[in-house]
């Protein structure tokens, strides 16, 4: 269904006043009538045309005279309509001005006989409708009745199904909304909904009401869903996009569910994911039009693409947005939990939606117990069976079959066999594809001799299904050289789908395999089988990531030279990033030209790559890419500012970056990265700095390789006298407090090299030890602890070396909650199995006897107390002397049962 224009057999007419002309002295009717009752009567009076003796002259005056009874005007005209010699077109034209001059009480029989004229056509006319107009213009001074005449022909030629003369017509008056609404109409209930729509789009934006608005919605649908069936889904997307942009028609859900729909069933799931969060989601933020079509498709897209989880949450976000889900939504929801194991919460989920009030199928029931199969839970499986037949849910042949397959797959050849003969009591034989599905259940469950004795038993099954089990079956658990020898012994073709999964396996392993997937193509042609668009372009790829780019090069021209298969856009762009990465320029560029040659469609990704490796075609590209309307999206912006950081243009790249901002894309983590990356190494660290802050601003973690180059910038900055370790530790701490404040979890580099300034300013006097320890360090930890953080254990283990300190030389000691903070720390190495020094064992110890010397709110929690205990017990067995305090609170702590050795 394309929106193919129709031919108008005549131009737009410009102004339609025209100076009045008279013809054979007939004179001007311009004023409406009324029609009495004594004319309706007389209506049908008899003429004797051959009594009167008149001729074409004396018509016409007849016919003026009776300019006030337009039905005696019009039963005057069908009685002489057999005379052609009396007839001419100034006849019909004076009729046509009666009926037209009355009141609308005529339109009917002004469209009788406009068809009666049209089915006559021009030969049994004698004159045209052009012919017509004319003569009608030529003698109308205003253009009220020749827009009415004009109306009522449209209505005419759309009646008639001639829709290319009707809006011609319709071009030759003035516009009239309710003409056009007319022909849409028709156009849509003769299902010509690309007819309708191409007139809209092309006349119809003048005047747009609200029944016209009806109209086209319903034709637009119609053309959307048909162009979608037809598998043409840039067209139906540039389509959407027109008419929301140019014609004010917004999208609806039943559009969105036509393309995403489309975009699943030709396996783009990307492409129908990417529709989905740039239309349906962006643009319609909270407010997102979402039925239960969208939400299967989109939730069927992210499982083909192995996003289960994804999935999953999307499934849970449709439910929160209280989505309509139906049982199809939640099958698909139940396969994903089951692909990523968890297929108790699934069958959780499926109690759930049968509480909703949603009853189960058979489809809901055999994902499920295809699930617990594969994750080896049998007896739960065989019960969902029984549940089953409990509910009045019978079984059939594809339940079976999963049943059978996956028990075969835990290796129970007994339970296999007594499920064969459940199904043959109840009447279910089974086919061929069970028997496929249990031979390979056995290869993947290591049982190959029971598979080859099951295949000789079951004397129905076929030679070709039987070897293809096997070939998928060790595809399946990676024993990828025994699926190709057994491949290689074949001397009969198998079905496509079998080369494709093994095909697909070599490609995935390393280069020895990949040539064995190459000698698999090679035989296919040999077996007879065209290999297709997809194995070829699995075989660049392959080739392409191990370097072999002439073993890809020859698979190309394999493409080139079959006339039926085009190399496509993904195809070309493989082979161009491939001879990029190798700086084979010249060869990318002849690809490129080629491409272009052969009309494939270039998209953004090849433009990008153009832009990042190709230089002589970075200005020739971007022009390109504003004539075919292709938008630059962040992938894009970030190469080109990279560019120019990697050559110290970071003024440049700093341009980009905002242009980038001001054009409507946001910039994500690895655009960020990108620039912050480029600024380090440009040692401008204050603009890192700043992006870093802009980034935790908008919520964005850093990712930590750019904190990396950040922070060894720093570093470098303080060794070589360029930032002070009082600056540096200053900017640090502020950054670790703004991403804590977020909900972010500090940069690991960013708090090791805060702890390494600390350690070094107090090393080398710079800073004291209370200072450092109580009022940097504490704080830290402790915002840390607060959010539910766990600090770093370098800047555990600094502060528990500064306290140490503190109290071993006898400064200054340590407020309370700093002892807390100690206690703490040593009590959780202890428990991490991790042995704290003599000198930290003795801090602990006095700190802690401290703490229960005073009555406060930090009392240490029980663990610390066992501690104590055992640390106390320790020093006496190693014949220490401790002061009577430390002895007394330990016999306080154990309740007075004091060890014999200690009495």
């Amino acid at each position: 269904m394309g929106l193919v224009p129709f031919c108008l057999f005549s131009h737009v007419r410009g102004g339609l006043i025209r100076s009045a002309r008279r013809c054979y002295g007939v004179p001007a009717l311009r004023r409406a009538t009324s029609i009495s009752h004594s004319e309706q009567v007389e209506k049908e009076g008899k003429f004797e045309v051959e009594a009167l003796g008149i001729n074409e002259i004396g018509v016409l005056q007849v016919l003026t005279s009776l300019k006030d009874r337009p039905y005696r005007a019009l039963s005057f005209l069908k009685r002489i309509e057999g005379n052609r010699a009396l007839l001419c077109v100034q006849a019909y034209a004076t009729v046509i001005r009666i009926l037209c001059s009355c009141s609308c009480k005529l339109d009917q029989k002004l469209e009788e006989l406009l068809v009666e004229l049209i089915k006559k056509g021009d030969e049994g006319r004698g004159f045209s409708v052009r012919e017509l107009l004319n003569v009608i213009e030529e003698q109308e001074e205003e253009g009220e009745l020749l827009s009415r005449l004009c109306g009522s022909l449209v209505k005419a030629y759309a009646n008639l199904n001639m829709f290319g003369q009707a809006i011609d017509t319709y071009c030759y008056s003035l516009p009239c909304t309710r003409s056009l609404n007319f022909i849409i109409s028709r156009m849509n209930a003769c299902s010509e909904y690309d007819m309708a729509l191409f007139t809209f789009r092309n006349y119809g934006s003048a005047a747009v009401d609200a029944d016209t608005r009806v109209l086209v919605v319903k034709a637009y649908r119609k053309v959307v869903t048909g162009l979608c069936h037809e598998m043409k889904m840039d067209e139906a997307e540039e389509l959407v996009d027109d008419m929301e942009k140019n014609h004010g028609i917004p999208q609806n859900v039943c559009v969105y569910s036509a393309i995403i729909e489309g975009h699943r069933k030709t396996m783009n799931f990307p492409r129908a994911l990417q529709f989905f969060n740039d239309v349906v989601v962006k643009q319609n933020g909270e407010k997102m039009m979402i039925n239960r079509v969208i939400a299967s498709s989109i939730l069927e897209c992210c499982c083909h693409m192995g996003k289960f989880a994804e999935a999953y949450d999307l499934f849970i976000q449709f439910r929160d947005l209280k989505v309509s889900l139906d049982r199809v939504c939640y099958n698909v929801a139940f396969n994903a939990l089951v692909k990523l194991g968890e297929t108790q919460e699934a069958i959780e989920l499926f109690r759930g939606m049968t509480s909703k009030g949603i009853a189960p199928d058979v489809v809901n029931y055999t994902t499920l117990i295809g699930g617990c199969c594969a994750h080896g839970k049998v007896e739960q499986a065989l019960d969902l069976v029984m549940e089953m037949e409990k509910e009045g849910k019978t079984p059939d042949i594809v339940t079976y079959n999963v049943l059978a397959g996956g028990l075969a797959r835990n290796g129970d050849l007994e339970s296999v066999n007594r499920t064969l003969e459940l199904m043959d009591s109840r009447g279910l034989k089974p086919t061929n594809v069970t028997h496929n599905m249990v031979i390979q259940g056995l290869v993947v469950a290591g049982k190959t001799e029971e598979a080859d004795a099951y295949y000789y038993k079951s004397l129905e099954h076929d030679r070709k299904g039987y070897d293809a089990s096997f070939i998928k079956g060790y595809c399946e658990t990676g024993r990828l050289d025994e699926a190709f020898e057994r491949f290689n012994r074949l001397d009969f073709p198998l079905s496509k789908n079998v080369y494709f999964i093994l095909v697909s396996s070599l490609c995935a392993s390393d280069a020895h395999h990949i040539y064995k997937a190459q000698l698999v193509l090679n035989r296919m042609y040999k077996l007879g089988v065209e290999p297709g668009k997809s194995m070829h372009g699995i075989m660049i790829g392959a080739w392409c990531r191990v370097r072999k780019v002439e073993n890809a090069q020859r698979n190309f021209k394999v493409l080139l030279n079959s006339r039926e298969i085009v190399p496509d856009k993904y195809t070309y762009t493989t082979m161009i990033n491939s001879y990029c990465l190798m700086e084979q320029f010249d060869k990318a560029y002849v690809f490129f030209q080629d491409m272009k040659k052969r009309r494939v469609v270039t998209d953004l990704a090849t433009y990008t790559m153009i832009q990042d490796h190709i230089p002589e075609l970075r200005m020739k590209s971007e022009t390109e890419m504003e004539a075919l309307g292709i938008e630059p999206d962040v992938h894009y912006y970030t190469v080109l500012f990279h560019r120019e950081c990697k050559i110290g243009k970071i003024e440049n790249a700093e341009k980009i970056f905002r242009q980038m901002i001001e054009s409507g894309v946001e910039p994500d983590d690895v655009a960020y990265a990108a620039l912050i990356n480029g600024c380090c190494k440009n040692k401008c660290a204050d603009k890192a700095q700043k992006l870093i802050h802009e980034m935790v601003e908008k919520g964005m973690t850093p990712l930590e390789p750019c904190m990396v180059t950040y922070v060894i910038l720093k570093q470098k900055m303080v060794e070589h006298g360029m930032m002070t370790p009082f600056k540096a530790c200053d900017d640090l701490y502020l950054l670790i407090h703004e991403m804590m404040e977020k909900g972010m979890r500090p940069s690991k580099a960013c708090m090791d090299l805060y702890v390494i300034l600390k350690q070094d300013m107090v090393e080398n006097g710079m800073m004291t030890l209370s200072k450092a320890a109580c009022e940097d360090l504490y704080v830290l930890i402790h915002e840390m602890m607060e959010k539910g953080m766990r600090p770093p254990e370098p800047c555990m283990d600094l502060y528990v070396k500064l306290i140490g300190e503190m109290v071993e030389n006898e400064v200054k000691q340590p407020p309370e909650a700093c002892k807390y903070l100690y206690v703490i720390f040593i009590q959780e190495m202890v428990e991490k199995g991790m042995t704290p020094d003599k000198t930290c064992k003795e801090v602990y110890v006095t700190l802690f006897k401290e703490m229960m010397m005073v009555e406060n709110e930090m009392r240490p929690p029980e663990a610390c107390k066992d501690l104590y205990v055992e640390l106390i017990l320790e020093m006496v067995e190693k014949g220490l002397r401790l002061p009577k305090a430390y002895m007394d609170l330990y016999v306080e702590l154990t309740e007075g049962t004091v060890e014999n050795e200690m009495t």
